[in-house]
């Protein structure tokens, strides 16, 4: 009994606090909200802060709930995502630095107006969970809404589905395991509703306060079970027969197209190929654009490569190539080569998925802009990946650097046995982007049961395994290469095999019974007697 009496004197405090928060007006509102986004964004790689999402998240409803219009919520809801983006995005600006004369004036834009534009979703997610009654309907209402905002934000224009929620959880696999049978969006609700749980310490109802806590502690129990016994099925982290090199070479930005060090830059990728225990090695991986050269089309590489690759092994690098000749137009693509001891180039994947401003600019006529990579052609986007399939070698899908990030894209390819994926991290210097670009690496292999293995110019090089364990990597700023086995694939998941829209479907029927509890009854005629 005393410890019952505890617990309901406990939320005293919280409830004044939470009133107190609702009623805040003007540019105090606007700053607490844009802190807790701040705060929010600690959560996520690198640095994992995410017990603060127990203090982010219920602000950001005491908002939404005390919110006296629907111009309000939204504006809340605003400000907590441009302080969310603003700190869990700040390293977008720095790929402005390695050509500074031309582009440092873009900083401000990189600064303010990527947050500003994201923030919108998690505007439109507070406005939309403002339609639902307030208390435990608009805390599921919030919770549903964000998903599917982060969802759309995944699809609509070019998509741009970097540091979802559920992110948080690469911090520890146990927790991601999950991604396997309701995916990305299934693991963010959770998330959502796991960190709104001290909002139940506000609502007007102790009892049902007490029943709804338990249903979150069973909530975090039932991830945490399942990620257990799953683990525990495992094979030990290292296990496999085919054996990788992968390459990582940490060639500054600024220095890596410089024509006179291009020889020099090749000469390093061939050295740090040529370690001990070769002849054991299959596949060599480079990192995206590793060849510092325009390869024509029916280009050979054996004078270039000479014996770096193994008798009976294969390269698989990244490179720019291009087609086109008189009277044809001229396409330059983002390439990823697997080149034969020969030299003969025995497959190639052009990346799909081009990076807007980086890799082409939208609206180029109108804006009068260039592209922040080096040449004024724009890139031509490739066919959608697809798995690579060569005689003698397991399936591979390529994807080329922010491609991993779309879970939906990457899940609608063909099955294959595993994953490689090249990119070039080096525009982001030691940042947090490096940290949840590798992160987000980490859920695709869980959502598919795919080992991943990735080769950056710089930060984080290594192999995953289906389970979402790091079997051994290379940090930011390191020079140097790792031999892994290959961990062997799991059996199709759940999530690969049914995709994202049973889940989004589920969702969104959860965000319109939470809209319409409370109100169904206006709706009702009534007995006229």
């Amino acid at each position: 009994m005393k410890l019952r009496a505890l617990y309901f004197r406990l939320p005293l405090n919280l409830v004044s606090a939470a009133a107190a928060i609702g009623e805040l007006r003007g540019w105090r509102r606007g700053l607490l909200g844009f802190l807790a986004g701040i705060l929010a964004a600690t959560s996520l790689p690198p640095l994992f802060l995410v017990p603060l999402l127990w203090v982010s998240f219920p602000i950001l409803f005491c908002l939404i709930n005390g919110a006296k219009s629907l111009t309000a919520a939204i504006a809340d809801g605003w400000w907590f995502g441009f302080g969310y983006f603003s700190a869990g995005l700040y390293w977008i600006s720095l790929s402005l630095l390695v050509e500074s004369e031309k582009f440092a004036w873009m900083i401000p834009l990189a600064l303010l107006l990527i947050p500003a534009v994201l923030a919108c979703s998690i505007g439109i997610a507070a406005g939309v969970s403002f339609f639902a009654k307030q208390g435990l309907p608009r805390l599921l209402a919030l919770a549903a809404s964000w998903t599917l905002c982060e969802w759309a934000r995944a699809h609509l224009l070019t998509g741009f589905p970097w540091n979802p929620i559920a992110v948080i959880w690469s911090l520890d696999p146990v927790f991601l395991q999950g991604l396997s049978v309701i995916g990305l969006y299934g693991l963010g609700f959770l998330t959502v509703l796991i960190f709104l749980w001290p909002v139940t310490f506000v609502l007007k109802s102790k009892s049902h306060s007490l029943g709804i806590s338990f249903v979150f502690l069973g909530l975090i129990a039932a991830c945490w079970i399942f990620g257990f016994v799953r683990l525990f099925e495992a094979t030990e982290p290292g296990k496999g027969d085919l054996r990788l090199r992968i390459v990582q070479p940490n060639i500054p930005q600024d220095l890596k197209w410089n024509p006179r060090l291009r020889n020099q830059h090749l000469d390093k990728l061939v050295e740090l190929s040529k370690g001990v225990g070769n002849a054991d090695v299959k596949h060599i991986i480079w990192p995206e654009t590793a060849i510092p050269f325009l390869l024509p089309p029916n280009a050979n590489l054996s004078r270039i490569l000479g014996d770096t690759i193994p008798l009976g092994g294969l390269l698989w690098a990244g490179s720019l190539t291009s087609i086109g000749s008189s009277g044809n137009p001229f396409k330059l693509f983002n390439s990823l080569l697997v080149v034969d001891a020969s030299g003969e180039i025995r497959a190639k994947y052009d990346k799909h998925h081009l990076v807007p401003f980086g890799e082409y600019v939208p609206y180029r006529d109108f804006l009068g802009i260039s592209k922040i990579t080096r040449g004024r052609t724009d890139f031509s986007p490739g066919s959608k990946p697809a798995p690579i399939d060569l005689l003698g070698i397991q399936k591979v899908l390529p994807l080329i650097c922010y491609e991993i990030i779309f879970s939906h894209e990457v899940a609608a390819a063909s099955r294959a046995d595993w994953v490689v994926n090249i990119t070039n991290d080096a525009w982001f210097l030691d940042s947090a982007g490096p940290r949840q670009h590798f992160a987000l690496a980490q859920m695709r292999a869980v959502e598919l049961g795919l080992p991943v293995v990735r080769a950056a110019n710089t930060g984080i090089s290594g192999v995953i395994d289906p389970w979402g364990r790091v079997i051994d990597s290379l940090g930011v700023g390191v020079s140097g290469s790792i031999d892994v086995k290959l961990p062997s694939p799991l059996p199709a998941t759940i999530y690969s095999q049914v995709g994202e829209w049973a889940v989004i479907l589920v969702i969104f029927l959860i965000l319109l019974t939470a809209i319409l509890f409370g109100h169904f009854g206006k709706l009702l005629p009534r007995n006229s007697q």
